[in-house]
Formats: structure tokens, C-alpha cells, sequence
């Protein structure tokens, strides 16, 4: 047992494992029948039965003692002695655990993706003294093709194309995307687009890979 450590001030991770006071522990404890005392919550922490910090600095209001609220909702299973409920929530707490794990390696997964495109000049033409031009991109691993009349307006249009599928492909229709045999092979580069969000990033993306053909 990991008996109460002490930092001077919550921070960062900390203020998200240990989100429950002293005052909020007692009280979900005497409300499930376990105590009538408040200074037990302060016992079984410093026993290590409960998982909890002292924090040293800071106002009278947030110095004192934080509670990981798992751990407080375990402990009140084990004094309850709900051994099947206990060992499920540990079940859960595991699998939580390998999703956030797998979802930092997608993550890292995607990092590594390049946004591939081909950008070609089809034609230039003069109309009544005026000069016309056509480029064309194709990202071939989404198989998006957009058209415009200069390279800067093609590759505004291919982001907010791109941007659009990936939204649509994450939040409106992932079981059909991901079941497809034409659409699962997009999803890391879905992902890696995701990450990115905002239009200049991912246009600054797409621009670090574009080959040019045809200029």
C-alpha cells in the first residue's frame, strides 16, 4: 500500500487523479454507511488504503488532503465487501487503460503519415488577352480530386475536401468507412488530418509533400 504522499501545489495530471477533497470523501462515505467520523478519511490515507495527496501550499481553502476518487469508489466496495463489483471495476479500469494506450499509439501512428498529393498544370490559355489556367490535385490515398483556376485556390479547395471527408469519416459514418474495403485503409490518414484541424496547418502539410507535374 502507497501510503499519502505529499506536493506543495496540484498540478496538471494531479488536479485530474486526485479531483475529490476531504470533505467530499466524508461525505460519500457516511452517506454509503461506512463512517460517522471524519478524521477516519484522514486515517485510511495515511494507511495507503485510500489513494490520496496533502498538498502543503495554498489558501486554508485549497490546501489539505485530495482523494483519487477510484480509489475512494473502490475502498467503499471493499468495505462493503461487493468483491464482484470490486473486481469489476478494476476489469473497467483496465480496459480504459489499454484504450488510451491504443488510442496514444493510432496517435503516434498517425504522426508519421504523409498527406501525399500530385498537382498538375493542365493547360494555360489566353481568351481576349486574358491568360487561363487549370491545375488539378489528386491525393490518390483518399482518392480526392478538386480543380481550380491557380495552385493556391487547388489547394484551399483540396483541404477543405479533405477536411470535410475526414469529419464525416470520424463522426457521421465511421462503422461504414471502417467496414468498407474501399474506405478502411483511409484511416490514418483520416486521423493524421484530424490531428492537424486547422486549414492552414493542414494545407501546410499537404504543400510539404505536393509533387508538381506538367509547370
Amino acid at each position: 500500500m502507497v501510503k499519502t504522499q505529499t506536493v506543495e501545489l496540484l498540478s496538471g495530471e494531479l488536479i485530474r487523479k486526485y479531483s475529490v477533497t476531504k470533505k467530499e470523501a466524508f461525505e460519500r462515505l457516511k452517506a454509503e454507511g461506512i463512517t460517522q467520523n471524519e478524521q477516519m478519511v484522514q486515517k485510511w490515507c495515511q494507511k495507503g488504503l485510500i489513494d490520496a495527496v496533502r498538498v502543503l501550499k495554498g489558501s486554508p481553502t485549497t490546501k489539505g488532503l485530495y482523494i483519487n476518487p477510484i480509489s475512494l469508489e473502490t475502498f467503499i466496495l471493499v468495505m462493503k465487501k461487493d468483491v464482484e463489483a470490486v473486481t469489476g471495476m478494476y476489469t473497467r479500469i483496465r480496459e480504459l487503460e489499454e484504450e488510451l494506450e491504443s488510442e496514444r499509439e493510432r496517435s503516434q501512428w498517425a504522426e508519421q503519415v504523409p498527406l501525399n498529393a500530385r498537382i498538375t498544370k493542365d493547360y494555360d490559355d489566353i481568351v481576349l488577352g486574358e491568360k487561363f489556367s487549370r491545375y488539378t490535385i489528386t491525393m490518390p490515398d483518399l482518392d480526392i480530386v478538386v480543380c481550380e483556376e491557380s495552385e493556391t485556390k487547388a489547394v484551399n479547395k483540396l483541404v477543405v475536401a479533405v477536411l470535410n471527408y475526414a469529419r464525416e469519416y470520424l463522426l457521421d459514418n465511421f462503422e461504414a468507412y471502417i467496414n468498407s474495403p474501399i474506405t478502411n485503409h483511409h484511416l490514418p490518414i483520416v486521423l493524421k488530418v484530424w490531428k492537424l484541424k486547422t486549414p492552414k496547418v493542414v494545407a501546410k502539410e499537404i504543400r510539404k509533400n505536393l509533387k508538381k507535374e506538367n509547370f
